[in-house]
Order: C-alpha cells, then sequence, then structure tokens
C-alpha cells in the first residue's frame, strides 16, 4: 500500500453539459475539506421509548466540499473562470479525483453553492468555493 501526499492529488473540472475536456486546477488548490459520505439519518423514536433511535432513510450523499485555492485571473487555467462569476452558482459541474493510485477516479457531479475572494494585505489573493456533490459518484478510468 502506497502512503501518498499531497503530491499525488488531482483535481480536474468542466462543466456538467459540456464535452470539453477538463481543467486541471491543481496547482491552485490550498486545501480542501475532503472526499466524505454520508447517510441521512432521520429520529425513530418512538412514544414510549426513552432512548433515541436512529433509522437511515435510505438516502445518502456526497458531503459539502469546501476548496481554499490561489486566485488565478486567467479565464482558460484559473478558478476565475470556472468559479468566480456570478454566472457559476448554482450551475452543476463535474469534478474528477485523483489520489494517484490506480487508474480509478472518482467523478461526480456537484453544484456551486457559493464562491468568495479573499483578499488580504500582505498575502497572495486567495479564494473559498464551496461545492454540493449531487448524485451518486462514479468511478471512471480516463
Amino acid at each position: 500500500m502506497a502512503n501518498l501526499g499531497p503530491l499525488g492529488v488531482n483535481f480536474q473540472v468542466t462543466t456538467a453539459s459540456s464535452t470539453a475536456s477538463f481543467r486541471d486546477i491543481t496547482a491552485q488548490v490550498l486545501s480542501w475539506t475532503g472526499l466524505g459520505f454520508e447517510a441521512n439519518l432521520e429520529d425513530g423514536q418512538a412514544f414510549g421509548i426513552s432512548w433515541q433511535t436512529m433509522l437511515f432513510s435510505q438516502f445518502s450523499k456526497i458531503q459539502e466540499i469546501t476548496l481554499n485555492t490561489l486566485y488565478d485571473d486567467d479565464t482558460s487555467t484559473g478558478v476565475r473562470g470556472f468559479f468566480m462569476n456570478a454566472t457559476d452558482v448554482g450551475t452543476e459541474k463535474v469534478m474528477k479525483l485523483d489520489f494517484g493510485t490506480t487508474n480509478a477516479y472518482p467523478k461526480f457531479d456537484f453544484l456551486v453553492k457559493s464562491a468568495r475572494v479573499l483578499p488580504a494585505r500582505s498575502e497572495l489573493i486567495k479564494t473559498e468555493i464551496v461545492l454540493q456533490p449531487t448524485g451518486a459518484p462514479s468511478v471512471v478510468t480516463t
């Protein structure tokens, strides 16, 4: 089993309705919240039961993902041209992650929930982009 660091992770994005190739934004990503899965649970405590009972609702989801990136104003390669336009918020896009382990990559659709530019004095401009995955992930080989 290989132990990989951040050099083994690649972030690639494209638009959901496009046949365009994926855009590699790896060099701009500073941190992210990771790829997590969650079961939707519901309180199933009936009358007369003194302990909470949680029931699986038969729905699962990919947890919300936050990307912290460097701001790159190149509209053809940077995050600005893909996430930072007002019309990008609410649009569906696709992400493919490469963890550097095999030729199998998790891929999922997501909505751009929010995008913020975070300028600070004496620092490079950064962004915070919140993605809400939709649907089930798939595993692709290309």
